[in-house]
């Protein structure tokens, strides 16, 4: 698989998006964002190293110098290759922690069940979301398939010719403006289907969950033992 220009990019606004959720004292239990931010950083600064070595230039061979440095230093130092290892380990992981930090958050709710359905459907929503940008738009090191199929071949053909047609973007490298929204392309549908799918489990939540737990957070504690003690017995 090959990688593209666009995979940093998403990599490096992920990972501001993500400090900035960590920093926000009114999303206390977002923290784990933080550590995310740091594994896509590395993310980004992975892939830019290697897609300098199919590059010629001043930029590349700096960047080139700088994968040779690491490569010696790790050659050089056996605890410096173990913590270069466990950090690559770790940065293949993200998904996971979103996950789990998803888990924990819905644990520490009032209401759990209402939670598992809204983190549940927030974190199924964007993981698939991505997952089939990635395989349409050839991110991740994917071959682009957007062709085979008619709506998004019509979209990337619209797209092409609205560049083409505009004063400005057609004076942009049509390379890179198409990298560009590429990358701007999977943050989008990747927040937006988070965001649909948090909003879909909070609405499957609504008619079921948190009507059953409304009803009884209201009930005085001595009803709902007599109940609990009656379905034990039933």
């Amino acid at each position: 698989m090959t990688l593209g220009f666009a995979d940093p990019i998403r990599y490096a606004v992920f990972g501001i998006m993500n400090t900035e959720k960590a920093n926000n004292s009114l999303r206390v239990d977002r923290k784990e964002r933080g550590l995310v931010a740091i594994l896509q950083a590395k993310n980004a600064a992975s892939d830019i190293l290697d897609l300098s070595k199919t590059r010629t230039g001043t930029v590349a061979e700096g960047l080139q110098g700088v994968s040779n440095g690491i490569h010696a230093a790790r050659e050089g130092s056996k605890a410096f290759d173990i913590i270069c290892k466990s950090v690559n380990y770790v940065s293949k992981l993200v998904n996971p922690i979103l996950i789990g930090a998803s888990i924990v958050r819905a644990w520490n709710d009032e209401d759990k069940k209402s939670a598992a359905l809204r983190e549940g459907g927030a974190m199924t929503f964007m993981l698939g979301g991505e997952w089939a940008y990635k395989r349409l738009f050839g991110l991740g090191g994917y071959k682009a398939c957007y062709k085979n199929f008619k709506l998004t071949d019509m979209a990337v053909k619209g797209a092409k010719n609205l560049i083409k047609s505009n004063k400005f973007l057609s004076k942009l490298p049509a390379g890179k403006l198409i990298t560009l929204i590429k990358a701007l392309g999977f943050i989008a549908v990747s927040c937006g289907m988070f965001e649909l799918g948090s909003r879909t489990g909070q609405a499957v939540a609504n008619k079921t969950t948190a009507k059953t737990f409304a009803e009884n957070k209201n009930k005085p504690e001595y009803i709902k033992t007599l109940q609990k003690e009656y379905r034990q017995t039933a």
